[in-house]
């Protein structure tokens, strides 16, 4: 083998930050007892038993190094069959899907498809295409990580509930594993059912089974793997194709216990076998299970463990809840997730023999480890520790290298969980060490290192210690330990109170002490901080024992000399542990308003953000802003075949777009009511803009003109100076404007700043005190004067200049500070059949008072509805999601509230131009939504003309507050569900919904009912919820909400 390949096996297999035990370079590595993640057991379970691999990149996978299917292929590592096994990587798209499809089609042998919840979304639509979409119908097993991202927490999370919604719309069994073994055995076995043409799907963890390292015990090694793979295929051929789809994993476990001495069942029942409580789980992390199977049978409760939860095997269910069982506490993720699929499959089951007094409810896992979880059925025999430290650090490896260490000492178990959080702190990383057996259920810890003061004043480390717990801060090489200065420099209010309020007093490590040591090799920092935490954790140890823990650290990276350790280890032990006292006036004081007086107390929560440390290359900034003379400005202006000057309408937007003029504005409701709704025409004949039905009229508005003047007026500015842009089109452009000109047409001057406006003011702040709370803003502890700027007092831009006179960028930073002003986008209200050189929309003006009684506007809405008959805007249009059926026939039932009426206009002049041109067209339902019909009944006589004319079928108006008793638009349609059960179902209708988003769930439910009522009139079950979901997909019941 050449050196470079050598080289690049060695950097695989070595330890990273992230993984203390590095990466198996064989899949028949695994022995017994492993050091490894239970993702790298499942990896290498699927490796020795396919022929046919198929692997999603997961969002880990930040190139090869860490993908260990592509590893083992380069290496020709061979399989059982003594074959390498054919890897096909795809990417996430239905493409892919095609490919395995195309696959299992035209070759014989089963696949094994490695991917993420994410990935399987997309290939779900072409495994559902498939023309016999039954469970066994294809030779698939799918190993499925939970992992994903969820973009409202701005977090990786393990999501279970997405994953089993694909796995019973496919209608494919599933089976979880916790554990290492699990995940090693159910891995065989779905391969196993694989080969009998049984699509399924072993679900697991994503999260936690790829990103913790641990000491992992009992596993096959790859010859028992093998034999027992052997072994189940002949144990289960004479039996597995006569099975029913829900007998199918059951069977599978049978013969496993058989052959194993095992005891996996799909459901499991622990505890008391008559409580009159029994909690249903199913089980997302090892630590739950464990917890589960902890319970006595004396206990007041009891348990079922769920290991497959799709197909529902309602009878084996049943057979574990007792007459005793008064309440089924459903375990989720989410306490209010009354759709949960367990939950209903529960609720059903129940129901079909007639269980009615059985009470099921939803509770969270969180709420079981609380309750269940005590100090002496969790951690007695373990140590936990900490590690925070700046994601760039240059100690960023010693955690993982100390896991390694710890895992050296005989039979004692590590486990090491790495997060990174790229929000806090500009990037954050934290990492946790486990030793001992059984689980530690209280998130606290006996040891945390903190690597400096910011990461101190930014996460509540006091909260995270056990009673007796100890904390130690880092002072870095390069800063002299100055008690004074830290304490009135470094320390915020906030940790000082706590630290007075413990009693406790702040222990540093002093590295600048400590100095570099030329022995060290450049080493003397990470000696002195394991030297700490050896001798703070085991201070019984004596100086030999510490120094042989170094160098099992270092290992063969270093050749180190154990004398000079030693003098370091006593160097440390001497001078580096600093202490500073806390004070108990430190109690009384107050924080300062730039310290975060409005909620001193928040602390920024760590979240799992990212795979990766927060990228810190430098940032170019391409779109830039320069001021010239303006003579020389002026010479670009009028000699524009030298200097190469054109005119264009809007060139910083990358839209076509078109002038059009105001034809008639026209308010709906009365000038007394406090909304102003408007209709609005616009003429646009000559300009070539067209549109379809259902688009949107992008308008380019423009702020203030006189607003626009008061602001230059109090910022002391030249309005009339020009200043050149490059282009957002093209960086090749210039684009030539006067400052008074990008503030009223490019600049959202009266919109909310975000966060990294506050950042930009900073270094413009020429006042202390205004410097110090525009620092505070930005802050994890001003995130309440924050929320409050955003969301009390709505600040603008502009208000925030005038709140901050000190803070006056000059012109050309002013306008790459300010976000640009967006186009805003408004639901088309016309047919251009029936008006071919107009334009409609219909339009509510946004309208509030903040707390200084000022009236406020939306930007947008105010600027359309002051425009006066004849006046010119820029306009362009966006293409939408509200499109008619494909044919005429098909009835389209509708659902507006307020504004969201405006499409349904267009739809029914459409369908008046169908009908007038000789069309046949299928039923047209309205139901509209408003609070008064005197003031909101908008369009209203449209509508009844539609009637009369019979274009419009039914009409359905709800006017909640024109009667005691509040009606909304859902009674309304409710009252029709028989008829649009004839529409939507049998006649192949459409559902529209455009409006706010709060009426979604309630008008959601009557399509569900609809759907039920329907199922119950055929005879048959139907799950109504999917049946929903499959109306959306199909793209029959289409929201546009707000």
């Amino acid at each position: 083998m050449s050196q470079a390949g050598v080289s690049t096996i060695s950097e695989l297999f070595s330890a990273t930050a992230v993984a203390p035990f590095g990466l198996p370079l064989d899949p028949y590595e695994v022995k017994s007892r492993t050091l490894s993640t239970k993702y790298n057991i499942i990896q290498g379970t699927l490796y020795l038993l396919s022929t046919n691999i198929f692997d999603y990149a997961l969002p880990t996978a930040g190139g090869s190094k860490e993908n260990l299917i592509q590893l083992w292929s380069n290496l020709k590592r061979k399989n059982f069959s003594n074959e390498i096994p054919k890897l096909h990587n795809l990417d996430i798209s239905t493409d892919s899907g095609n490919l395995l499809l195309g696959y299992l089609k035209n070759f014989k042998g089963s696949a094994t498809l490695n991917a993420s919840v994410d990935a399987l979304l997309n290939f779900a639509p072409v495994l559902v295409s498939h023309s016999n979409n039954e469970y066994h119908s294809l030779p698939l097993s799918i190993q499925l990580s939970t992992v994903s991202y969820d973009f409202e927490k701005n977090q990786l999370v393990s999501t279970y509930s997405e994953a089993l919604s694909i796995a019973k719309s496919l209608r494919l069994p599933v089976l979880t594993s916790t554990t290492a073994l699990e995940a090693q055995l159910f891995t065989l076995v779905s391969i196993v059912l694989s080969k009998f043409n049984i699509a399924n799907i072993h679900l697991f963890n994503g999260l936690e089974s790829i990103r913790s390292n641990e000491s992992l015990s009992g596993l096959l090694s790859s010859s028992e793997l093998n034999q027992l793979s052997t072994k189940l295929y002949n144990s289960l051929k004479a039996d597995i194709l006569s099975a029913t789809p829900t007998e199918v994993v059951s069977l599978a476990l049978n013969k496993l216990n058989q052959i194993q001495g095992s005891d996996y069942q799909v459901f499991k029942f622990y505890g008391n076998k008559k409580a009159e409580v029994v909690y249903a789980i199913f089980p997302t992390e090892e630590s739950i299970s464990a917890l589960v199977e902890s319970v006595s049978a004396e206990s007041e409760f009891g348990f079922i463990l769920v290991k497959s939860p799709v197909p529902f095997a309602s009878k084996q269910f049943n057979s574990l809840v007792s007459a005793d069982v008064k309440k089924i506490v459903v375990v989720s993720e989410y306490l209010n997730d009354s759709t949960s699929s367990l939950k209903l499959d529960i609720q059903a089951s129940l129901f079909f023999e007639s269980r009615f007094h059985v009470q099921v409810v939803n509770d969270t896992f969180e709420f079981v480890v609380n309750k269940f979880a005590t100090s002496s059925s969790s951690a007695s025999n373990t140590a936990s520790y900490r590690f925070l430290m700046n994601d760039n650090s240059k100690f960023i490896e010693l955690p993982a290298k100390l896991a390694h260490a710890l895992s050296l000492t005989q039979e004692l178990d590590v486990k090491f969980r790495p997060v990174y959080d790229n929000t806090v702190n500009a990037g954050l990383f934290q990492a946790d060490i486990q030793t001992g057996p059984g689980y530690d259920y209280s998130g606290k810890f006996d040891f945390v290192v903190v690597e400096d003061t910011n990461i101190l004043n930014s996460i509540d480390v006091f909260s995270l210690l056990k009673s007796g717990g100890k904390l130690l801060v880092i002072n870095n090489d390069e800063t002299v330990f100055d008690e004074s200065k830290i304490v009135d420099k470094s320390l915020s209010v906030k940790v000082k109170k706590i630290l007075a309020y413990l009693k406790s007093n702040l222990e540093f490590l002093d590295l600048n002490v400590i100095g570099e040591v030329d022995g060290t090799k450049g080493r003397t920092g990470s000696i002195a901080i394991q030297t700490a935490f050896w001798s703070l954790n085991y201070p019984s140890w004596d100086k030999h024992a510490v120094v042989t823990k170094i160098l099992q650290f270092f290992g063969s990276e270093a050749e180190l000399l154990a004398s000079v350790i030693a003098d370091q280890v006593e160097n440390v032990k001497t001078n580096g542990f600093k202490e500073i006292k806390f004070d108990v006036e430190w109690e009384k004081l107050e924080e300062t308003e730039a310290e975060g007086s409005e909620d001193g107390d928040i602390f920024a929560v760590v979240k799992e953000t990212s795979f990766k440390p927060n990228p810190r290359e430098a940032f170019i900034d391409n779109t830039t802003v320069k001021t010239e003379r303006k003579t020389d400005l002026t010479k670009k202006l009028m000699f524009k075949e030298a200097y190469g000057t054109t005119a264009s309408l809007r060139p910083d937007q990358p839209v076509e777009n078109f002038v059009v003029k105001v034809k008639e504005n026209k308010r709906l409701t009365p000038g007394d009511y406090d909304r102003n709704i408007f209709h609005i025409e616009f003429d646009v004949s000559g300009t070539g803009l067209t549109y379809n039905i259902g688009e949107a009229l992008g308008i380019h508005g423009r702020n203030n003109a006189d607003l626009v003047e008061e602001f230059i007026q109090m910022y002391g500015l030249d309005g009339d100076e020009l200043i050149e842009v490059v282009s957002k089109e093209s960086h090749d452009v210039l684009e030539v404007r006067t400052l008074r000109q990008s503030l009223i047409e490019n600049l959202d001057l009266f919109g909310k700043p975000p966060k990294r406006f506050y950042e930009a003011l900073v270094e413009h702040a020429t006042d202390e005190v205004e410097k110090k709370k525009l620092e505070q803003l930005i802050s994890p502890a001003g995130s309440a004067l924050f929320k409050k700027f955003q969301e009390e007092e709505f600040y603008t831009f502009a208000d925030i200049f005038e709140l901050f006179k000190s803070v006056r960028p000059a012109a050309q930073e002013l306008v790459q500070i300010i976000s640009p002003l967006k186009r805003r986008e408004y639901s088309i209200a016309s047919s251009q059949k029936l008006h071919p050189t107009e334009v409609h929309l219909l339009i509510v003006v946004v309208d509030w008072v903040d707390k200084k009684g000022r009236k406020r506007y939306g930007q947008c809405s105010k600027y359309i509805s002051d425009l006066r008959v004849g006046d010119e805007l820029v306009v362009s249009v966006k293409p939408s999601i509200m499109k008619l059926p494909p044919l005429t026939t098909q009835p389209i039932v509708m659902a507006g509230l307020g504004t969201g009426l405006a499409p349904f206009k267009a739809f029914i002049e459409e369908r008046q131009y169908q009908l007038e041109h000789g069309a046949e067209i299928g039923e047209v339902y309205l139901y509209l939504g408003s609070r008064h019909k005197r003031q909101e009944y908008l369009y209203g006589e449209y509508w009844e003309a539609y009637m009369d004319a019979d274009i419009l079928t039914h009409l359905g108006a709800a006017f909640s507050r024109d009667q005691v008793q509040k009606v909304y638009i859902q009674d309304k349609i409710r009252e029709n569900l028989d008829e649009l059960r004839e529409l939507i179902i049998d006649k192949n209708g459409h559902f529209y919904l455009c409006g706010p988003t709060w009426p979604v769930p309630d008008i959601s439910a009557c399509l569900q009912d609809m759907f039920a009522a329907d199922a119950a009139q055929r005879g048959v079950k139907l799950d109504a919820a999917k049946a929903v979901e499959d109306l959306k997909e199909e793209g029959k019941y289409v929201l546009e909400v707000y």
